[in-house]
C-alpha cells in the first residue's frame, strides 16, 4: 500500500480507490488503518481534514476500545501539519463520539489537554513560531470557544506561554466572537458550562466578558455561580472547597 501511494502511474482517483479498498478490510486495527491514512497525507493523496474526517468515520464505526481510539486520534494529531485549526477540530470531533461509548472515569477535560497538547508540541518551527500558531487558532472564527480555551491552557501547560500571554489569549478569543451582543454571551455561557474547559480559564473568560461589555456584574456572578455548579457534581469536596472560594472571591471583586 505504502508504495500505491507513492507510485508516480498511478493517478489519485486510483490511490483513493484502493485506500478506501483497504479501509473495508474488517481484519485491520484502528491503528493499522490510521496508518494507511497517515502514509496517504503524507504522499499528497489526502489533505489533511480528508484524513481525519476518515478517522471520524472508522472511530465511529468500529468496536473497539477507548484506549485505541484515543491513539488513533493522536497519531492523527502528531502528523506534521501546521493547521492547528483542523487538528482542534479533530479532537472535539472525536473526544464527542468517543465519549459515548466511554466507561465511567473517562475524562474528557484532561483527554482534552493530553490532545491539545500533543498538536501543538507537533507544530514545526521555533517557540515563536508555534505560538504564532496558537494566536491565529484563537483569532480564528470556526473554532469553538471552549476549544479555544483548552489550548490556551494547553500552551501554558507546553511552556509556550505565561499567565500574562495566557489572559492575553483569552481575551483575543472573547474579541474573535461574531454575531450579536445575545450570541457572544451565548458562547460564553457555554463555556462556562463545558466540563473541558478548566477553571481558571473559565474564571479570565468572564472577566474579560465584563471588561468586553458583554456581561454586567450581576449575569458575571450568575456566571461564576454556574461554574460552581459544574465543578460541584464532578470534584472531591476538599478540592471543591478551595476552588469554590478562589471564585467566591472572584465574584465579590465583580
Amino acid at each position: 500500500m505504502e508504495d500505491a501511494m507513492k507510485s508516480q502511474t498511478m493517478t489519485i482517483s486510483e490511490k483513493m480507490n484502493l485506500l478506501d479498498e483497504a479501509l473495508r478490510n474488517l481484519s485491520l486495527t484502528l491503528s493499522q488503518k490510521m496508518e494507511l491514512l497517515t502514509k496517504a497525507y503524507e504522499n499528497g493523496v489526502l489533505k489533511y481534514e480528508e484524513m481525519t474526517g476518515k478517522l471520524i468515520g472508522e472511530i465511529n464505526s468500529m468496536n473497539i476500545s477507548t484506549a485505541e481510539k484515543l491513539d488513533a486520534v493522536k497519531k492523527a494529531i502528531e502528523a506534521q501539519s501546521s493547521d492547528l485549526c483542523a487538528k482542534l477540530d479533530l479532537i472535539g470531533k472525536a473526544l464527542a463520539l468517543i465519549e459515548k461509548t466511554a466507561g465511567e472515569g473517562f475524562d474528557s477535560n484532561v483527554q482534552a489537554l493530553a490532545l491539545v497538547k500533543a498538536a501543538i508540541e507537533s507544530l514545526s518551527g521555533s517557540l515563536e513560531e508555534k505560538l504564532a500558531a496558537v494566536e491565529k487558532a484563537v483569532r480564528d472564527q470556526t473554532t469553538d470557544l471552549s476549544a479555544k480555551l483548552v489550548l490556551i491552557e494547553a500552551a501554558v501547560k507546553a511552556g509556550f506561554a505565561d499567565n500574562a500571554k495566557a489572559i492575553d489569549l483569552v481575551r483575543t478569543a472573547i474579541g474573535s466572537l461574531q454575531g450579536s451582543l445575545e450570541e457572544k454571551l451565548a458562547a460564553v455561557e457555554k463555556a462556562v458550562r463545558d466540563q473541558t474547559t478548566d477553571l481558571s480559564a473559565k474564571l479570565v473568560l468572564i472577566e474579560a466578558a465584563v471588561k468586553a461589555g458583554f456581561a454586567d456584574n450581576a449575569k458575571a456572578i450568575d456566571l461564576v455561580r454556574t461554574d460552581i455548579g459544574s465543578l460541584q457534581s464532578r470534584m472531591p469536596s476538599a478540592r471543591f472547597k478551595v476552588l469554590w472560594r478562589r471564585n467566591l472571591r472572584l465574584s465579590r471583586r465583580l
